[in-house]
């Protein structure tokens, strides 16, 4: 398809949309769908619309579930369907702790999930500069103080992986490889979410296997299998 059968006009994806146009005009003006302006029109770009969508889509899935893990027992929720492929940053760079953070926040951005993450890294650099989320030589658990300043709509989590390992907590000055940023909005969810990750965490040859996998549905196998080996114990 031609990039120009790509792009749609206001009406044409409150149409795509099945939506009204003032709908749409006011999604624009709270920065909530992708689009450009060109020559005083807006236009929208099909397949960025397509993408936003399904990312829409994805994150009311993932709300449910934290409103499922806020509710009921923790183990019922495996991690693989928390932690959604698209939300996995496999090649996370070796910097200070601004850097990774918004290395973090990245999906957020791309997708279209939130365009200004500006405020939650500084937010969350804060509570870093309070004390360190780095739990162990290998794992950090970014979050927020305070669970209910977290923006609604959000992914549960979001893993990245630094591979040659970064200085996350100066005091202590041993590598970080994996993070765990937590953003769920709910302080349940939240105390569950850590208990579940911290869980996780202590399996040094399952974080390891993180550690070396070599792309993201490579790590999403290693949470499926995390988990079957734990049904098989409860049998």
């Amino acid at each position: 398809m031609e990039l120009y059968d790509e792009i749609m006009t206001l009406p044409e994806v409150a149409d795509y949309l099945k939506i009204a146009t003032k709908t749409v005009t006011r999604m624009i003006k709270r920065k909530e769908i992708p689009c450009i302006k060109l020559s005083g029109q807006w236009r929208f770009k099909k397949s960025s619309i397509d993408s936003w969508l399904n990312s829409k889509m994805q994150m009311d899935e993932e709300g449910t579930l934290i409103s499922l893990l806020g509710s009921t027992e923790s183990e019922i929720i495996p991690l693989s369907r928390l932690i959604h492929s698209s939300m996995i940053i496999s090649d996370i760079k070796r910097g200070s702790v601004k850097d990774i953070i918004h290395q973090l926040t990245k999906p957020l951005r791309e997708m279209h999930i939130l365009d200004d993450t500006t405020n939650l890294e500084s937010n969350l650099l804060k509570r870093e500069q309070m004390m360190s989320t780095s739990i162990s030589d290998k794992v950090a658990f970014p979050h927020l103080r305070n669970s209910v300043d977290i923006p609604a709509g959000l992914p549960p989590i979001i893993l990245g992986v630094c591979k040659e390992g970064t200085k996350y907590n100066e005091k202590n000055g041993n590598l970080t490889h994996i993070f765990f940023l937590i953003l769920a909005n709910n302080d349940i969810a939240h105390l569950r979410l850590l208990s579940k990750l911290a869980t996780f965490s202590n399996k040094d040859q399952t974080v390891s296997s993180l550690i070396e996998a070599k792309d993201n549905n490579e790590i999403t196998k290693i949470f499926m299998e995390d988990e079957y080996e734990n049904m098989a114990k409860l049998k």
